[in-house]
C-alpha cells in the first residue's frame, strides 16, 4: 500500500495549541501538564495512523461514518476536507481529561458542523441516521461487548456498494496491546489476577480506571472476524505487514515508545531487530500477527 498524504492532516493537527491546552487542562483537573500534552500528542498521532488506514477508500461525494471517534480529531479533519462526515463517540463518565479535549476541538472547529452521535453502535438504524459509503473504526470494536450486533448494525446503514474498515489487536496472538501483557487463560483470566497491579495503575492519563478498560476488553479474533464474514455473507480481507508497522512505530514515534517502553512489544522489537528478522514480519498471514485491518463488503450477486 501506498503511503497516504500525510500534508493536509500534519497542517490541521497544527493549528492545534498543544501547550496552551495542556497547561489549562492541568488546571483544571489538577494533574500534571506534561501528562495532559503527552495524552493529547500521542490521540494526534492516533488520528495519523486513522488516516493512513482510510486513506485508500476515502473518496469525494462520500458519506462517511466513524465508530467510536474519541476526540473526533480523524472526523473534524475528514469534514475539513469536505466530506460528509458523522461521528459516533458514545458519552462515558470517568475521562474528564478526554471529554474536555474533545469539547476543546468542537468548539474550536464549530464551524464545520460536524455531527457528533452519542448512541451506542448497536442502536444505529438506516431510518434515523441513513446510509453511509464508509464506516471505519480504530481500536473500538475490542472495547464492545457484543461486537457482533454492532457491526449488524454498521451492516444495515452500510450502502449498497460500501465498505467497513475496522482497526483491532487479534487477539490469536496473547498479547494485550493496551497494557502491553500476556494474555493468559481464557480471556485473560490468568492476567488479571496475576498482573492486577500493572492493569489498575496503567500508565495512560486518559484512562481514569485501568480495571475497567481491562474488563471492556472482548478479546475478538481473525477467526472470529473470518466466521462472522462467513455467516453475513460478506467479503472480508485483512492488511498484511501491519506486526511490522508497529514494531517501526517505536522507532519513529517516541510517544509511543514510551508507552510501551519494558513491554513485550519492545522485547519483540528488541529480539527481532538484533537478530535481523525484522523484514521476515512482512511475510507472515495477516490472520496471525496483530494488531488487525480488515475490510468487509457485501459480495457481489
Amino acid at each position: 500500500m501506498s503511503e497516504p498524504d500525510f500534508s493536509r492532516l500534519d497542517q490541521f493537527l497544527s493549528d492545534i495549541p498543544t501547550k496552551a491546552w495542556a497547561s489549562e487542562l492541568s488546571r483544571a483537573l489538577g494533574m500534571p501538564a506534561i501528562d495532559a500534552e503527552r495524552a493529547l500528542v500521542s490521540l494526534m498521532n492516533e488520528a495519523r495512523i486513522t488516516w493512513r488506514m482510510i486513506a485508500c477508500v476515502v473518496r469525494p461525494g462520500m458519506r462517511v461514518l466513524e465508530v467510536g471517534a474519541g476526540l473526533c480529531l480523524t472526523s473534524l479533519f475528514l469534514k475539513s476536507e469536505g466530506l460528509d462526515v458523522v461521528a459516533l463517540e458514545p458519552a462515558s463518565g470517568g475521562f474528564d481529561l478526554f471529554r474536555l479535549m474533545r469539547e476543546r476541538l468542537l468548539e474550536r472547529h464549530a464551524s464545520l458542523g460536524l455531527e457528533v452521535l452519542d448512541c451506542p453502535a448497536q442502536e444505529l438504524t438506516p431510518s434515523r441516521h441513513g446510509w453511509f459509503d464508509l464506516v471505519f473504526s480504530n481500536n473500538v470494536i475490542e472495547h464492545i461487548p457484543d461486537w457482533s450486533r454492532a457491526l449488524d448494525a454498521m451492516l444495515d446503514v452500510l450502502s449498497e456498494h460500501g465498505c467497513m474498515m475496522h482497526a483491532c489487536p487479534n487477539y490469536r496472538i496473547p498479547y494485550e496491546p493496551h497494557f502491553g501483557l500476556p494474555v493468559l487463560g481464557t480471556r485473560g483470566r490468568w492476567t488479571r489476577r496475576w498482573f492486577a497491579s500493572s492493569i489498575e495503575g496503567l500508565d495512560a492519563p486518559w484512562i481514569a480506571d485501568g480495571a475497567a478498560l481491562w474488563d471492556s476488553l472482548n478479546f475478538i479474533t481473525a477467526g472470529d472476524v473470518l466466521r462472522y464474514a462467513g455467516t453475513r455473507g460478506l467479503d472480508v480481507a485483512f492488511e498484511p505487514g501491519l506486526l511490522y508497522r508497529s514494531l517501526r512505530r517505536l522507532e519513529q514515534d517516541p510517544w509511543f515508545r514510551r508507552r510501551h517502553a519494558g513491554s513485550g512489544l519492545m522485547c519483540c522489537y528488541r529480539l527481532l531487530k538484533a537478530g535481523g528478522m525484522m523484514s521476515l514480519l512482512r511475510r507472515l498471514p495477516p490472520t496471525w500477527t496483530t494488531p488487525m485491518i480488515f475490510t468487509m463488503r457485501r459480495r457481489e450477486g
